[in-house]
């Protein structure tokens, strides 16, 4: 074995003799290219001794594209190209780089990925949540990873009901300016469920969006659980708030139900009981509308094992008055850790004599910082040992520098920690633990023990600005050439997996050894989510010194845009104006919709993150497997020397602390005849493993003048959904009239240009005001069953009034008053009464119910008080409508029929329809199925049963015989896709070889 290793070192030596005789040549690309879509290759060409032809081409199946061409005369090369890749297959393809001169040619070889640009494509609702009934509108929009807008063909546009029935269908729908606006309304016998948009586009992808169809009743507050983030084994008490907030801000009144439980671990019990903890309370709630509990904590076992780590806490909210009933649920995190104490921005390699810089961060169990306090920092290597008392900041953050010249090639353990464990343990129990932290740090290979070292930012970049970059670097000076002067640096800046940004700069050289620089560059939406920097240099010798560093950029977007109301509070049914500012010639979608909507389910809302997370790439980190570089083991070679009982094993190190593992961390291939790699070393372990325990690695308004009355009968919950073009301007102001509904308007928008896409932040404007009435309504109510009508009355005025409330009487249903109530009364400041009637419904379908509150003008008083009669909004009246049903029990009738048109003719079948003797007048109603593909629904989703045959020779054909089925099935009906299609061959093909090689060894009978 010792014989390899020296032939090695000695080929080694050879090559690298050879090297400095020769240019340094150096190529860079991702290892991942998309079809159809620009892309940049570096190259780079030092010491060219004479005059060098040097070509670069990129191989694909069918294609030989040259990239780069040069003719080089003594003199350095340096030049990034962007060049456009070809359609194409996903697909491995080769770049190739060639120089010749007269005395040498060297030629080099690497996998590349070429798969094929796939847009993005997001399908919006205007709300995640709909009633049988009501129209649910759609967009769809699509862009590149450049956040261009792409104008797609989309085949197909379905909606498929919770039944797998598709309802609705639009073919060949082409987008403006990235953007298409559909609308499908549903019926008032809609199913019940959740629905499916699908876009398919011509190369058959597809896209989904799902929404709900629900028989449900706006909720008018929410109801919210605060919780300590996490409770410590020593804590002796939990303080529970649980509070209720209408839409439009204010404190809500009512009884509180709190449940505060702590479950078993079940498979810790032997008897699999439940004995979860469980303490229960009724509290109401305060004028800011919470209820306040304190939980004693003593009888909840916190040091016992077989409980789960966290607290559950389930409360009701009961409005007062009109008996509504919201819920709501939270979980805090229970623990034995006081102190959690991380290490932050420091890295695992050192480069010898550049100082190493991080940070210790020392927190409490709920995340509060600990500060101005001791934390410790043990280093270790190589039998050494010394301790560093630090002290945090007020952040809970303590920095600390640390001198590498005399660590030379060793690993080096650093410990932080804030107290020692007292190491106790009582079986089934738990005790109060401080974590510390644990990080290895490895020596950074350099020959010649140069290095340049990329300082940390803290934070995130801001867009439309200039990032600075600040470099360290250590430069040998028997490295350089005689009476250098200066040294060249050259830098990347690689985002979404491509080359954003390049540039070269010069430094001069110092007295001494170390010296600093720093270079900018633009940060916009070309290098966000991450800026993952490179810098590097080529030494004379042919070494390359390089390090990089990844900078979180905040989420932006070239097109910006800006969305504001006039005001942030309006009147129900006034005026106000929405302001909308884009890229001149900017496409915009606007909604608004009612917070209460967003109550139900905000989890659909489009967000930066929501379209960041579809961009196919937003970090590298390695490469993929299939272009991964595989090299030789020089170490191990079983062949050589058999294994016998107890043998060493000799295994590769390929470290990852050298100038190679920067660019795979970057994902860029490097083609190059420079010194990047450390040299092979070959450990010996025994072979049984033996490993000692190691520890855990933490790594770480002015008032609005009030109309005397207002009548409010529009009570949307879409209120905004426009298409809007801005103009050439860039800038347009829409008049609005606010819907009557008293609540918070929650509006955002999106918008595309040439320039690009454009998110708005999203904004409120909340319809409010002092004096309202409000009914109670359920969903629906049967006709002829009577329920009672509740009607509660707000005064946010700064007196008490006196107010009568009275409904106005209709054909439609009959109203009676309660026994006993009376319908004139006082309602104090920031208070609210409830007022009932018995309503029976005397019409099917949707009725009005309106009601009348109005403020009385009298000198009675209110308990002591003087009663206020307001000039403006003295009166209110709301108009709700009513969903009234059949009585009854529904019965329902189906009649089928097959029809089978020949050729090109047509067929029709006449249906009776015949009503029974006896049935509720209005109640009938009929609707009608047709599918086109008899056998559609069962094999729905067919290609999902593709499957890669394996086992045996039985198993292996029953896994490979429908393949054939399924691809004969999808071709008839025209399901087929290249994706599909090539998948299928795939599997066949490779369980086709595996029953051949299974033919060789056996008879296998197949019967079919």
């Amino acid at each position: 074995m010792w014989k390899v290793v020296l032939l090695f070192c000695l080929q080694l030596c050879k090559s690298t003799a050879e090297s400095t005789a020769r240019p340094i040549y150096m190529v860079t690309i991702p290892h991942q290219i998309h079809g159809g879509t620009m892309e940049k290759i570096c190259a780079h060409l030092l010491q060219p001794n004479e005059t060098i032809s040097f070509t670069i081409h990129l191989l694909m199946e069918r294609e030989y594209l040259t990239l780069l061409e040069e003719k080089i005369k003594e003199k350095d090369f340096y030049k990034c190209i962007e060049f456009r890749v070809p359609m194409s297959n996903e697909f491995v393809g080769h770049i190739e780089v060639r120089l010749r001169g007269n005395s040498f040619e060297i030629k080099n070889k690497k996998k590349v990925l070429i798969t094929p640009i796939q847009s993005m494509t997001f399908i919006q609702t205007d709300k995640p949540i709909y009633k049988p009934g009501q129209t649910v509108k759609f967009r769809i929009f699509a862009m590149n990873e450049d956040f261009l807008p792409v104008n797609e063909k989309y085949t197909t546009v379905e909606l498929v009901d919770p039944r797998s029935n598709r309802i609705g269908q639009w073919l060949n729908i082409s987008t403006n300016s990235g953007i298409v606006d559909l609308s499908y309304p549903t019926t008032s016998e809609a199913p019940l469920g959740m629905y499916t948009v699908t876009a398919w586009q011509e190369e058959g992808f597809s896209n989904h969006e799902k929404f709900k169809v629900k028989e449900y009743v706006l909720p008018k507050y929410e109801v919210v659980i605060k919780l300590p983030e996490t409770v410590t084994i020593i804590d002796t008490q939990v303080k529970v708030q649980v509070c209720g907030k209408y839409t439009y801000g204010k404190p809500v009144v009512g009884s509180v139900k709190l449940n505060f439980c702590r479950r078993t671990l079940y498979y810790w019990l032997s008897t699999g009981e439940n004995r979860e903890i469980c303490q229960r309370f009724i509290n109401m709630t305060d004028k800011s509308g919470c209820a306040t509990q304190v939980v004693e904590l003593e009888g909840y076992a916190l040091n016992s094992m077989g409980y789960e780590s966290s607290f559950r806490a389930n409360a009701e909210l009961t409005e007062e008055g009109t008996g509504v009933t919201l819920q709501a649920s939270s979980i805090t995190k229970f623990t034995e850790i006081l102190v959690i104490v991380s290490f932050e921005e420091t890295p695992d390699s050192y480069k010898q004599g550049i100082p190493l810089k991080g940070k210790i961060k020392v927190d409490q169990a709920d995340s509060s910082p600990v500060a101005n306090e001791q934390v410790f920092l043990d280093i270790s290597r190589s039998g050494m040992a010394e301790t560093q008392v630090l002290n945090t900041d007020g952040n809970g953050v303590a920095f600390f520098s640390l001198n590498t010249s005399s660590w030379g090639n060793s690993t080096v353990k650093l410990e932080a920690y804030y107290k020692k464990n007292k190491e106790t343990y009582t079986h089934g129990l738990i005790s109060p633990r401080y974590r510390g932290a644990y990080l290895f740090i490895k020596p950074f290979y350099s020959k010649s023990k140069s290095f340049v070292k990329i300082q940390d930012f803290n934070g995130e970049l801001e867009c439309e600005t200039e990032a600075k970059i600040i470099t360290d670097y250590i430069i040998k000076r028997d490295e350089l050439e005689e009476g250098a002067t200066f040294v060249e640096f050259f830098y990347q800046v690689v985002a979404k997996g491509g080359i954003a940004v390049h540039g070269r700069l010069q430094t001069p050289l110092k007295d001494g050894e170390e010296g600093s620089l720093d270079f900018t560059f633009p940060v916009t939406s070309n290098v966000s989510p991450y800026a993952q920097v490179l810098i590097y240099t080529i030494l004379p010798s042919g070494e390359m010194i390089a390090d990089s560093n990844d900078f979180k950029v905040k989420k932006c977007f070239k097109n910006k845009v800006e969305l504001r109301f006039s005001s942030l509070q309006e009147l129900p049914g006034g005026d106000t104006n929405l302001h909308l500012q884009a890229k001149p010639g900017s496409l915009c979608s606007l909604r608004s919709v009612d917070k209460s909507v967003l109550l139900m389910d905000s989890s659909h809302e489009l967000t930066a993150d929501v379209v960041y997370n579809r961009i196919p790439v937003q970090k590298m980190n390695g490469y993929d497997y299939r272009v991964e570089d595989y090299e030789q083991d020089l170490c191990f070679n079983s062949f050589v020397r058999p294994i016998q009982k107890r043998s060493i094993y000799h295994f590769t190190h390929h470290s990852e602390n050298d100038i190679f593992s920067i660019f795979k961390s970057l994902g860029l291939k490097l083609l190059t005849n420079s010194d990047v790699k450390k040299p092979v070393t070959c450990d010996e372990y025994d072979y049984y493993m033996r490993v000692s325990d190691s520890e855990r690695l933490v790594i770480g308004a002015a008032r609005p003048n009030l109309a005397k009355e207002t009548v409010r009968k529009f009570f949307p919950e879409t209120w905004i959904w426009n298409l809007i073009s801005v103009g050439e301007t860039g800038v347009i102001d829409l008049p609005q009239t606010v819907p009557d509904t008293i609540t918070e308007w929650q509006a955002d928008a999106f918008c595309t240009s040439s320039e690009g896409f454009g998110l708005a932040h999203p904004i409120g404007l909340t319809a409010f005001q002092p004096f309202f009435v409000e009914l109670t309504l359920p969903y629906s109510v049967v006709r002829g069953e009577a329920f009672q009508l509740k009607a509660s009355v707000f005064n946010y005025l700064s007196q008490c009034i006196v107010v009568k409330v009275s409904p106005a009487e209709s054909s439609q249903y009959n109203l009676e008053p309660c026994e006993g109530c009376e319908y004139k009364s006082c309602v104090c400041a920031d208070e609210s009464k409830v007022f009932r009637w018995t309503f029976t419904a005397k019409a099917l379908g949707e009725v009005n119910i309106t009601v009348r509150a109005e403020a009385l003008n009298t000198e009675e008083l209110c308990g002591n008080e003087v009663v206020a009669f307001p000039d403006h909004g003295r009166a209110d009246t709301v108009i709700r409508k009513l969903l009234v049903e059949a009585e009854g029990v529904q019965k329902t009738t189906a009649i089928n029929a097959l029809l089978c048109p020949k050729d090109d003719h047509s067929e029709s079948k006449t249906f009776s329809l015949e009503l029974p003797e006896v049935f509720v007048e209005g109640s009938a109603k009929a609707s009608v199925s047709v599918l086109g593909d008899v056998m559609g629904r069962a094999m729905q989703n067919l290609d999902k049963l593709l499957a890669m045959p394996f086992g045996c020779g039985e198993q292996n054909m029953v896994l490979f015989a429908p393949n054939i089925y399924i691809l004969r099935y999808l071709e008839a009906t025209r399901q087929m896709t290249e994706q599909i299609k090539a998948k299928a061959i795939q599997f066949m093909e490779s369980g086709e070889r595996l029953e051949s090689r299974k033919e060789k060894k056996f008879i296998l009978s197949v019967q079919s």
